[in-house]
């Protein structure tokens, strides 16, 4: 059997989750560690395998489910058999779904989610001219089957989410980003709260620091201009909030493990 690999025409909106292609691969079966820039949501269709993220090391099966995160190494392997699919994706909802649904590094596999396997093989064997639609809608069902099942378990336990005043921070950071003055000192002042109580509450609800979100958004904004055709570093810069194009190149690397002008060279 052939991979099969589809890749979508990338949107000109923002606000959304924007899926870039639909894999079906069916050789990968020696161990190699990746990082990726985006985010990837897998679905195993056949055999077993063994999947390592952020320390934590999962048996995989056909019907789990895992996802990979941008600029975090991750390592998969499996047997003979092991086939998996899976779909790319970027975008601020990405980024807002993903945390409020608390998929993260230490969060990333969920199994026997067999009841999927239909959508997402009627999802890669439909005309490329509709993929686009099909894949956003595989991965915003498999996301939601995913939090289905958390909150049951959280009505079942009797524990809740995040407060609706930090989600209200989370909406403010997603909706400004691109302001140069959006700071962790200025969120503070609007929301009249003590720097170092906002720092340590917002990162006790989302497993991520204030600045360290705003950089999360910023930088994958910087992958969707790239993307879209932008090079020049200094513009990209400006267009994601940051005064200095050095900075915003030291803190790329860090994101994605590549400098700007590298991961603009590969597009």
């Amino acid at each position: 059997m052939e991979n099969i690999c589809k890749f979508i025409p990338v949107s000109s909106t923002t606000d959304i989750i924007q899926t870039l292609n639909f894999v079906h691969e069916t050789k990968r079966h020696a161990a190699a560690e990746e990082k990726i820039a985006i985010y990837r949501v897998h679905y195993v269709t056949a055999g077993s395998g063994l999947v390592q993220c952020g320390g934590v090391c999962k048996e995989l099966h056909p019907g789990d489910v895992f996802f990979a995160f941008p600029a975090v190494p991750f390592t998969l392997s499996g047997d003979n058999r092991f086939s998996y699919m899976y779909i790319s994706y970027i975008g601020l909802r990405a980024n807002a779904v993903m945390e409020r649904l608390r998929i993260n590094s230490r969060n990333f596999y969920f199994p026997d989610l067999g009841e999927l396997e239909q959508i997402w093989r009627q999802g890669i064997s439909l005309k490329s001219d509709l993929l686009d639609l099909m894949s956003e809608s595989v991965l915003l069902h498999t996301l939601a089957r995913i939090g289905e099942r958390a909150y049951v378990k959280e009505d079942r336990t009797g524990t809740g989410g995040g407060s609706e005043t930090f989600l209200t921070i989370k909406k403010y950071i997603d909706d400004h980003f691109s302001d140069s003055a959006l700071s962790l000192e200025h969120i503070s002042e609007k929301f009249s709260y003590n720097k170092k109580y906002l720092s340590t509450a917002f990162k006790k609800h989302f497993k991520i620091g204030v600045v360290e979100y705003i950089n999360t958004v910023r930088i994958n904004y910087a992958c969707e201009l790239i993307r879209r055709g932008y090079t020049g570093v200094t513009d990209i810069a400006g267009l994601c909030g940051y005064r200095d194009a050095l900075y915003f190149s030291k803190v790329f690397k860090r994101k994605t493990g590549q400098s700007p002008k590298s991961y603009i060279s590969e597009i």
